[in-house]
């Protein structure tokens, strides 16, 4: 549809200039509807909740005893603050490469299964508990995305690299009595890093305002923890950590 400059401009009915919607849009400011464009610089806050599963095995199996195994399921709210820069597309795509930092509450304790069950052994007066918790974790990589209702909304995918502060203890309760010097519990904290990949819609609130919604799954591969001084000097836990998050966030675009 075109309109007229007669009606813009109330010039007299010969004159013959057109305007298109596009061209309306660059003299009124209203292109992406009065929003503020995916192109530039940002940072933002980001308020979720994140459910993780530590799986994990002993090594070498026990020759007696069987197999030994666990599994925790640690779960625990987050906040997270990002800085990032999004490059605007031709007119409907936006890529951009993003950096975050998290804090998080994660945590969670089970016990030891032997060949399945769980090693509460009554028996022998003693249980073999385990913890998993997590408070920091960063993130890293860029996105790509596809551009909705005239340029306010953003669908949006990303991959990247994380890491992860990770802290796992495994023990002993009851009558243990492992030498040497009986140790009941061993701690081990590191950083385990992975992959990510997730996907995001964020809506222009205000011309420099974004709100959104994402969900991130995220692999942090394997790591061994040492836990000789319990009773084996070449045991060894074999744990595989990954986690789904879900988070609200808001972005400031300068």
């Amino acid at each position: 549809m075109l309109f007229r400059s007669e009606n813009l401009t109330g010039a007299s009915a010969g004159t013959s200039d057109a305007f298109t919607f596009e061209e309306l849009g660059s003299l009124t400011g209203t292109v992406d509807g009065g929003a503020g464009s995916f192109d530039g610089a940002y940072a933002g806050l980001s308020l979720g909740y994140v459910a993780g599963e530590d799986t994990g095995h002993e090594t070498p199996v026990n020759p007696v005893e069987g197999a030994y195994s666990q599994q925790t399921n640690p779960n625990g709210e987050l906040l997270s603050l990002a800085v990032g820069y999004d490059h605007r597309l031709a007119e409907r795509y936006v890529v951009g490469l993003a950096v975050e930092g998290e804090m998080r509450n994660l945590g969670e304790h089970s016990v030891q299964r032997l060949n399945g069950v769980a090693t509460a052994r009554a028996s022998l007066g003693y249980e073999d508990p385990i913890r998993f918790s997590s408070n920091v974790a960063v993130h890293a990589g860029p996105r790509f995305g596809y551009l909705l209702n005239g340029g306010k909304t953003a669908l949006l995918g990303s991959v990247g690299a994380t890491a992860a502060r990770i802290t796992r203890s495994f023990g002993c309760v009851g009558n243990c009595g492992f030498p040497p010097g009986n140790v009941t519990s061993v701690t081990q904290t590191d950083w385990q890093a992975g992959w990510a990949a997730g996907v995001s819609l964020e809506q222009f609130v205000t011309p420099q305002l974004t709100a959104g919604i994402d969900y991130r799954h995220a692999g942090f591969g394997e790591q061994d923890v040492n836990v000789g001084a319990l009773y084996n000097p070449v045991a060894r836990e074999h744990q595989e950590y990954s986690e789904d998050a879900v988070r609200f966030t808001v972005r400031y675009r300068f």
